[in-house]
């Protein structure tokens, strides 16, 4: 069976498993009770619980061996991998990564509780609100890039970096960061670098993302996120994906033959060169860490140079954004109106006034009644 055979068909089941398998309100897993539904990964769902006795509220990762797993290869897998996004995940504390809470198995089901996050990924943002200014950009990935650093000091490749998995928590307000997700297929040096939990034939990690030395020798260094990261970095401030391919293997070729498309208006001044060696196909040359990464883009100040095209897709995203608020708004007035059509109409002064006489009114008629 090919490469593409067997992705095909692992997504194949998962999407038709993930349609099944939803967890309902109400039910409790190893004593965190379901709340409501939030999404799916690419082997889990993800729930909205409370934990019954700390009352603690998570996102409640969950893989079902049934769902999932259709032998003891494929149970190799998946445990494995959710014990190593555990370990890696209980492994880093930073701020922008996501906080692990605690794992376990219950009724055939693994489970990982961590951080409730507020917000959506950065995939979202980009989709709905259009590319990021350099300033805000900057904010975000500096010490996303940070974290990533200590992570990479632990020991850790997470081997998956992409847009959806970098999340926006309280995006749009002064407590907005993002948050490093899925340390599923992270590889941890704790001594058994060589033991593989993938399946045969399977490739690791999302196409569009994935460095040439790891196509092409299956290598897993920092220098790899550092790749990913920069090209995320650049799909940031133009508000589209670096590389795109019409398959698994077009994205292969062009990750491999150094023909990613750059833009012009990223690559100039000082950004440009450190995104040019942040993307060096040469792994060796490229740079190694999270940690360099990180000092390299803090150092670089003043804006970036902007591109007339990009300009022109945030305008249009923040123009269609003000007149959704503005659809919105008049919605709510109209539905207004139809409650209280006359007094919503009046302005404050007039309706004292409605109210003054209506009182005045009420006395002299009860004086009258008196008579």
């Amino acid at each position: 069976m090919s490469l593409v055979q067997v992705r095909t068909e692992l997504e194949t089941t998962i999407a038709v498993s993930a349609k099944r398998k939803i967890l309902e309100s109400g039910k409790v897993v190893d004593g965190y009770e379901v709340l409501s539904y939030l999404g799916e990964g690419s082997c889990s769902h993800v729930y909205r619980a409370r934990h019954l006795h700390s009352r603690r509220e998570v996102a409640l990762k969950v893989l079902s061996q049934v769902e999932f797993v259709r032998g003891e290869a494929d149970a190799e897998v998946f445990i494995g991998r959710f014990n190593r996004e555990a370990k890696a995940a209980a492994s880093v504390q930073h701020p922008n990564i996501v906080t692990f809470f605690d794992t376990g198995f219950s009724d055939e089901r693994l489970y990982i509780a961590m951080q409730l996050l507020d917000g959506h990924d950065l995939s979202h943002e980009l989709a709905n609100s259009g590319p990021l200014s350099f300033a805000r950009a900057k904010a975000l990935f500096v010490p996303c890039l940070e974290a990533l650093g200590r992570i990479h000091a632990s020991g850790i490749v997470h081997r998956d970096l992409r847009p959806r998995n970098l999340f926006l928590h309280k995006p749009g307000t002064a407590e907005e960061r993002m948050m490093i997700l899925d340390f599923g297929l992270a590889l941890l040096d704790d001594g058994d670098l060589q033991k593989r939990l993938t399946m045969p034939g399977q490739m690791l990690g999302t196409p569009a993302y994935t460095s040439p030395e790891a196509l092409k020798q299956d290598l897993a260094t920092p220098a790899r996120d550092v790749y990913a990261m920069a090209l995320i970095f650049i799909e940031a401030l133009t508000g589209k994906p670096v590389v795109v391919g019409e398959d698994l293997f077009r994205c292969m070729e062009l990750h491999c033959k150094a023909e990613i498309d750059l833009p012009a208006w990223v690559l100039s001044g000082e950004l440009g060169a450190l995104l040019e060696r942040a993307t060096d196909v040469d792994h060796t040359t490229r740079i190694q860490n999270g940690r360099s990464f990180f000092e390299k883009l803090s150092a670089i100040t003043g804006a970036a140079p902007a591109d007339d095209a990009v300009v022109k897709l945030s305008e249009v995203h923040a123009a269609r954004k003000a007149r959704e608020e503005e659809e919105l708004r008049a919605k709510d007035e109209a539905e207004g109106d139809v409650e209280l059509p006359g007094l919503i109409q009046m302005g404050p002064g007039l309706m004292v006034a409605v109210f003054a006489v209506a009182a005045i009114a009420g006395i002299l008629l009860y004086v009258l009644l008196l008579r």
